[in-house]
């Protein structure tokens, strides 16, 4: 039922995850068969009425071509040849530690070497069938992270569910570490704080914004008392460290969240625009998108904009609406030939190194 539901919210990955998790741990333990006892199969009975109920109710309310979109565009052409967010297959084995951060340390205090010996191989495959807790977790972690890998699209949030059985795997570790090597390890996460902390000023400097961010001062001084706090509680044992580190880079969030963040919207966020376009909406224009992730100024227009990536799809669409707004990226708006004479760009926006175009029927 939940991974049902996981479906129905985040799409086909809320059902893969925990399936190809329970798929590898029983193959590792020599269970398979498993998967025909009677608890799975009426729990895949639920999973598929649920599943089933939504898609008929989809069905009857928004007809074949919704469909057709979600399955078709939004699920198989994002996995296979995605339009929006295309990587290489590595991109998660650089996003992935930088998400970890600061714990990818960690294993610089593990003896993770004898992963590559043949003796450490031989052992676990003896012990297989007695696999416990700690396998569960790597099977979250390792066919989940290469599934990920092989998706045409990949966006650097949706390590996230890879984060959870992580974070477990780390604790167990950090439990068991004798107190010497965990206190050397805190002093190194609390040095490479208090250089982040340094950098921060360093790097508004040598790479200048558009936008200057506010709040950057005091995120610099909370991350240093992060790091100094997690130093000098190093010697308490793992949870005196560990609840300064968790205490410290919650502070240390609020005024990014509060201060940074909003100071950028001009350069990373397309609220203004999506306002505009709200704004439009109001007095009657049809809102439009071409070739874009709509979504990203659906959110703020309040409003669902009519997507296309066929021109002659969006020149139909102009030529239903008497009054229509439209947002462009600015490499197509200029390569548009014979663009209807009634539409004009009024407003340009730098949304991340994208520029975007508004452009309306009569605009005001």
């Amino acid at each position: 039922m939940l991974a049902a539901l996981a479906t129905l919210t985040k799409g086909p990955l809320g059902l893969v995850f925990p399936l190809l998790t329970l798929v590898c741990f029983l193959a590792w333990r020599g269970e398979l068969g498993k998967m025909k006892n009677r608890a799975t199969l009426r729990a895949a009975g639920i999973m598929t009425g649920l599943l089933l109920a939504w898609l008929l109710a989809a069905l009857l309310a928004e007809g074949t071509g919704f469909i057709t979109d979600i399955l078709g565009k939004q699920i198989v052409t994002r996995a296979v040849n995605t339009f929006h967010h295309k990587e290489p297959f590595w991109y998660y084995f650089l996003a992935l530690p930088a998400a970890c951060l600061p714990w990818l340390l960690l294993p610089a205090f593990l003896p993770f070497w004898r992963a590559f010996t043949p003796g450490f191989w031989k052992r676990a495959w003896t012990g297989r069938r007695q696999a416990g807790p700690r396998a569960w977790l790597w099977c979250m972690v390792l066919p989940a992270f290469l599934l990920l890998s092989c998706l045409s699209g990949k966006v650097f949030v949706y390590v996230l569910p890879l984060l959870a059985p992580l974070a477990l795997l780390a604790a167990r570790e950090l439990e068991a570490m004798d107190w010497l090597k965990a206190g050397r390890f805190w002093m190194v996460l609390g040095g490479l704080l208090l250089a982040l902390a340094l950098a921060l000023p360093v790097t508004e400097a040598l790479v200048p914004l558009p936008v200057a961010p506010r709040g950057l001062a005091l995120s610099f001084v909370l991350l240093a008392a992060a790091g100094a706090g997690v130093i000098a509680l190093r010697r308490g044992g793992t949870r005196a460290p560990l609840l300064a580190l968790a205490l410290g880079l919650l502070l240390w969030s609020l005024p990014l969240h509060l201060i940074t963040a909003p100071s950028l919207d001009t350069y990373m966020s397309p609220k203004r625009q999506g306002e505009i376009i709200k704004a439009y909406a109001a007095e009657g224009y049809t809102p439009l998108a071409f070739d874009i992730y709509s979504g990203i100024f659906t959110y703020y227009a309040g409003v669902n904009l009519l997507e296309t990536s066929d021109l002659n799809v969006l020149i139909a669409d102009l030529d239903r609406a008497p009054r229509a707004i439209l947002v462009i990226r600015k490499k197509h708006w200029d390569a548009w030939q014979n663009r209807p004479s009634r539409l004009v760009a009024f407003d340009e926006q730098n949304i991340a190194g994208q520029v975007y175009v508004l452009a309306a029927t009569a605009p005001r």
